[in-house]
């Protein structure tokens, strides 16, 4: 059961860095909240994007050992990826609340 959950917050990571990522984008972040401001801290939510991988990788190193940590993190990544594109094409407004916390870190 450890490992399952291990696996299920390190998608929940990814999923997050790659909304992160993806909000930096103006075209993205306009269609999840139209009356959003531009993005002006795009390398600090870069940086926490890349503390978020770095993260999940690893957690899922220390809980599944390094081959198939890096495996299954890798996997992963693909998954979240996958699930951002697909949020973004049908229902980008399940992504306000992470637009709302990029709007309010740079206030």
């Amino acid at each position: 059961m450890p490992e399952f959950a291990a696996s299920l917050l390190a998608f929940a990571l990814s999923y997050v860095a790659f909304a992160l990522l993806a909000l930096g984008q103006p075209a993205h972040l306009k269609a999840v909240d139209p009356l959003a401001p531009g993005p002006s801290a795009r390398k600090r939510h870069r940086w926490l994007a890349a503390l978020l991988l770095a993260s999940a990788l690893s957690l899922l190193v220390l809980i599944q050992g390094g081959a198939f940590g890096v495996l299954l993190w890798m996997t992963l990544l693909s998954a979240a990826a996958l699930s951002l594109s697909l949020t973004l094409s049908w229902k980008p407004g399940w992504l306000r609340s992470v637009a709302r916390f990029i709007a309010a870190t740079h206030r």
